[in-house]
């Protein structure tokens, strides 16, 4: 059986639209890859970072 995923698309505005979509592992595979270079900069931004979430949990 095939993995599904749900992906969630939302404004940044306050009240602003939201989209849920499922999706099945060759779309998000692709949407991985179109997302790569964001992925790629908030970790390293996070990684900067003196404080994590690590410390709450």
């Amino acid at each position: 059986m095939n993995q599904t995923y749900t992906v969630i698309i939302q404004s940044n505005i306050i009240g602003g639209d939201k989209i849920a979509i499922k999706i099945g592992e060759n779309k998000m595979y692709q949407l991985r890859q179109l997302l790569a270079p964001e992925l790629k900069s908030r970790a390293k931004k996070e990684q900067c970072s003196s404080i994590t979430l690590e410390n709450f949990f």
